[in-house]
């Protein structure tokens, strides 16, 4: 079973692995961008963390602690109501929207850890119908799309669910230096930009490494 300190820990682990990358990103965004994703993303990260935080404290109408799915409606809350987050915001609290509508409806402080692979794949069919971007056009979706196909299809329990997630996210956002730039401000770029990977791309790598450290 996952429970929501389960969750909470691995939301935390994720925003500090993304906060530990933050002058790695900047600098990847600063070839062919703003040079701020590290920045953004930092931000974003520390507003998940004040949310999951004060979600995991709050209590719900009954009096009782909001469960899971509390917990992922607050932190995707608190990404999409960032001011000057961008797109970076925009489609990174779309996938925790995602998974918050896929976590399961009684708000239990526990669920299968089966129900992870409805989480994640509801985020990346949230993700799929706010963005046109899908793999090879050089975007997180480099990531997310491979490590849903990799957690989703594991035959093993949350450990090594989150493993194969984050081994094909990895691969998936090291394959961005092979493309040319499409989205972002990048694109004017096109393929001068092959050889660096997407800044995007790496910043959910490293969403997903942390999260998979929490468990190891």
């Amino acid at each position: 079973m996952i429970d929501k300190s389960d969750m909470l820990s691995m939301l935390m682990s994720a925003c500090t692995s993304v906060m530990g990358a933050q002058d790695e990103l900047n600098e990847i965004d600063g070839k062919w961008g703003s040079a701020n994703q590290g920045d953004t993303m930092t931000m974003l990260a520390q507003a998940i963390m004040g949310a999951a935080a004060g979600s995991a404290k709050k209590k719900t109408k009954n009096g009782k602690n909001g469960g899971i799915k509390s917990l992922l409606g607050d932190v995707a809350e608190a990404v999409t109501g960032t001011k000057g987050g961008g797109m970076t915001a925009k489609l990174l609290g779309t996938w925790l929207e995602g998974m918050f509508e896929s976590a399961p409806e009684d708000d239990s402080d526990e669920m299968d850890e089966l129900s992870l692979k409805d989480l994640f794949g509801g985020a990346l069919k949230a993700l799929e119908g706010e963005s046109d971007a899908r793999e090879g056009d050089k975007t997180l979706m480099d990531t997310l799309i491979p490590a849903t196909k990799a957690l989703v299809g594991s035959k093993g329990g949350l450990l090594d669910m989150l493993t194969a997630a984050a081994a094909a996210g990895d691969e998936g956002a090291e394959k961005t230096k092979k493309y040319g730039s499409k989205y972002g401000r990048a694109a004017k770029h096109g393929k001068k930009t092959v050889g660096t990977p997407d800044a995007g791309a790496m910043s959910m790598k490293y969403f997903l490494d942390g999260m998979l450290k929490a468990l190891l």
